[in-house]
């Protein structure tokens, strides 16, 4: 499958996946929308995932019509601009098997459940998520509506749009001044990292406010999520490790789980994972 079909794939998944999912948490069975001020809450990432649909649409459009070959001076924002492409990374040349968007999950999926082993017994990292009315939903309702929409469209956001795309045009304006090479991509690749960060860190202390302790959690957790992207060239990293933040973070907060209970979650995510990625290693290898 082309990389440019891939990333409209994605982006269009996570964004109806996120809308969907919610959706179905506000007016279906759960019923958390009885509580208008829950409804409203998560109107704003519809709006807000928008973008990143739309210029992944866009770019598909540009794609299709070989802009990109007629005008090879935005060949970065071709090949940079991308939701998953580990084959343009050092990492995903070392380790070719995390090409494959499944095995990156699976082992996005196993790092992310030891850091959730981390919240549940230090509560030092903590993800900033929506406050719902206090008892108009279940546990397990509050604990899916930590995940979504809030990790799919801050991941397009804050990921593929602002990250992958800043690199893209930082490394555009290096080749543009004669700096290319892997000197460009390490360029622009940290500027973007930490230009995105601080973005992702303003947006959060604007929008939920925290206390100052929290606030340096926000800021260290987007600096991973941010650099698990440009190590990989891919989205799934940061949605896997924010993911498991939210939940497990509101899960402790909420004293919905015991410190045993998110261990032992944790614990079994990461065999059934690990399981799974060695069996699909073994067929690739054959192949």
């Amino acid at each position: 499958m082309r990389r440019r079909d891939l990333t409209l794939i994605l982006v269009l998944g996570m964004f109806v996946w996120g809308i969907g999912f919610t959706s179905f948490m506000l007016y279906g069975p759960p019923g958390a929308a009885y509580k208008q001020t829950n409804m409203v809450t998560f109107l704003f990432f519809g709006v807000l995932g928008a973008l990143p649909a739309f210029v992944a649409g866009g770019l598909y459009m540009l794609d299709a019509n070989s802009f990109f070959s007629r005008y090879p001076e935005y060949k970065s924002i071709d090949k940079y601009l991308i939701a998953h492409s580990p084959e343009d990374t050092f990492l995903g040349n070392l380790f070719s098997f995390i090409q494959s968007g499944w095995n990156l999950a699976l082992v996005s999926l196993i790092l992310s459940m030891i850091v959730a082993v981390v919240i549940s017994v230090s509560g030092q990292l903590v993800g900033g998520s929506p406050e719902l009315v206090p008892g108009s939903i279940s546990d397990s309702a509050t604990l899916a509506l930590a995940l979504e929409p809030a990790v799919s469209i801050e991941t397009l956001v804050f990921q593929f749009l602002l990250l992958m795309g800043s690199f893209s045009v930082f490394h555009m304006l290096l080749v543009r001044r004669g700096i290319e090479g892997w000197p460009a991509v390490f360029i622009s690749k940290f500027t973007a990292w930490i230009v995105t960060t601080g973005l992702a860190f303003l947006y959060h202390s604007f929008r939920y406010g925290a206390a100052e302790s929290a606030q340096g959690s926000v800021l260290m957790l987007f600096g991973i999520l941010n650099g698990a992207v440009l190590l990989t060239n891919s989205v799934i990293p940061a949605y896997m490790i924010h993911g498991s933040v939210n939940v497990f973070s509101k899960a402790a907060s909420e004293g919905i789980w015991s410190d045993e209970s998110a261990v032992a979650y944790a614990v079994i995510a990461s065999i059934l994972a690990l399981v799974a990625l060695g069996v699909r290693v073994l067929r690739w290898s054959r192949d």
